[in-house]
């Protein structure tokens, strides 16, 4: 916006860059920025930096606020949206909107749900256009929280209002962050191809979307074509995020496109490039589907040294902890899930059973999929360790069939079609495991599933989960057809 240097010294440059750093999301570089205007502020040059200091009052605080919340500090943004809503009769009205959004936000991070309800209830009572009571800005910090606390269906509620609402003062400002939601509610219930349309919703109204969601939608896009089996496709969106991320030059957003670079490469089955030291656990804020901490944790998991695995172990629980005191459920489920998961890594399951099904429990009762999925085939290892202990739990059976019928997985273990072209006829068929082997044998002498769990000493949800299993890999429909491709593939004597 402004020749390197511009700025310096001079209070209206420094607080409009601010602004633009803010909207570009570059959050580090505003705290920096405001640090500055701190020692000018103390030690103001003349007359005239004293009298703007106190007309640029309002609007720093306001970027306090903003890099507070976005930097990980809610009772920061508390602290400063409180300063400024105390003067509300003072303030612009893009001020008092702004940092209402975020003062909303730091009450619910904070623990002061009461208080955010009471709060944001308020304001939807105010008439439309009333100073710094414009509903749309408090729909929008609404939507926000149910997506923090996993409440699916709120979210989609909320953020659904924020798209179909023209009535409102600035919808356009609003409406794009709302496909966002609408798509982040379908991705974890893994309604993928409803979340890939509003994410190119966003995508091809890239000039009016605030950067953070454009940024999120070219991650989620890419998170959907893992979850496909399409890491071509993943890449190329990674690559976009990249370019919006360097864009923007914010190094929270380049922190999400590595974490998708990771699972990528997960994915592809290969061992990523993971930094020693962890991603900071601030990111908890953050509204992407995938957190930077969560991808280099999973990394870590699957390394050969003991010592690494333990630290992953640590940092999960060290970022559990802040992300349960901020009252962020949906990212305390996926941690809680992966800490499972880390301590099976360290061969101790008997822990890591008991804290998944607690995980579990919470995540049933919020219907989330994706959270469970996205952490591949080791978890899917322990919902079967709990399927055999919880014949019954119908969540868990879902999970299991959710796993069946997906592809996010090295890629040597991803679905194949049926065809035989181009395969030696006896050779061995890598993709199925060896228990699914042990199902398709049974599948042949056409035993039902209680006869096979019994047989095999598993349950019966876990036996379907294993036939799923075989019917992708087979690309098949049916018991009676993965039994026929298998003989023609040479898998079972005929």
């Amino acid at each position: 916006m402004f020749p390197p240097g511009a700025d310096r010294g001079r209070l209206p440059l420094m607080v409009a860059s601010s602004y633009m750093k803010a909207k570009r999301a570059d959050y580090e570089g505003l705290q920096h920025n405001l640090e500055s205007i701190d020692a000018l502020c103390r030690n103001p040059p003349g007359n005239r930096q004293r009298e703007w200091r106190s007309v640029f009052r309002l609007d720093i605080e306001c970027l306090r606020a903003i890099a507070s919340y976005w930097n990980g500090n809610p009772e920061g943004a508390f602290e400063h949206g409180s300063w400024i809503l105390d003067r509300q009769s003072d303030s612009p009205m893009f001020t008092a909107m702004t940092t209402s959004i975020y003062f909303g936000g730091s009450l619910a991070l904070t623990g002061r749900r009461a208080e955010y309800l009471s709060f944001v209830e308020h304001a939807a009572t105010k008439p439309q256009g009333a100073h710094g009571g414009q509903p749309l800005p408090f729909l929008f910090t609404k939507t926000v929280v149910h997506m923090y606390r996993g409440e699916l269906a709120q979210c989609r509620a909320a953020a659904s209002r924020l798209t179909t609402s023209p009535d409102f003062a600035m919808p356009k400002y609003f409406e794009v962050p709302g496909y966002y939601f609408l798509g982040f509610v379908a991705y974890e219930r893994n309604q993928l191809d409803e979340a890939e349309r509003h994410f190119l919703a966003v995508q091809s109204r890239r000039l009016e979307a605030p950067v953070v969601f454009d940024h999120a939608c070219a991650a989620g896009l890419a998170q959907i074509e893992l979850a496909r089996g399409r890491l071509g496709a993943a890449q190329r969106h990674a690559d976009v995020a990249r370019s919006i991320a360097i864009e923007s030059g914010s190094s929270m957003l380049l922190r999400g496109t590595e974490a998708v670079e990771r699972f990528t490469a997960l994915a592809a089955g290969k061992r990523p490039d993971v930094p020693s030291k962890p991603p900071l656990d601030s990111d908890f804020v953050q509204i992407s589907i995938l957190q930077p901490l969560q991808s280099w944790a999973r990394a870590q998991i699957q390394s050969p040294s003991l010592e690494i695995r333990e630290l992953a172990l640590e940092v999960i629980s060290a970022a559990l902890h802040r992300a349960d005191m901020h009252g962020v459920t949906i990212r305390v489920i996926q941690l809680s899930a992966l800490r499972a998961l880390a301590l099976d890594a360290l061969n101790r399951r008997a822990e890591a059973i008991p804290i998944l099904e607690t995980t579990l429990r919470r995540g049933a009762d919020l219907g989330l999929v994706r959270s469970f999925l996205d952490l591949g085939e080791g978890i899917r290892s322990l919902l079967e360790a709990v399927a055999e202990r919880r014949p019954d739990d119908e969540y868990v059976a879902q999970l299991l069939d959710a796993f069946a019928a997906s592809v996010l997985s090295p890629a040597g273990d991803r679905p194949r079609p049926r065809s035989t072209a181009g395969r030696n006829e006896g050779a061995p068929f890598e993709d199925l495991t060896n228990r699914e082997m042990d199902v398709l044998e049974l599948l042949q002498q056409r035993l039902r599933n209680k006869e096979i769990a019994a047989r095999l000493g598993i349950s019966a949800a876990t036996v379907k989960s294993h036939t799923l299993g075989i019917y992708g890999k087979l690309g098949v429909q049916g018991r009676r057809e993965a039994v026929r491709a298998a003989i023609e593939l040479g898998i079972l004597p005929g």
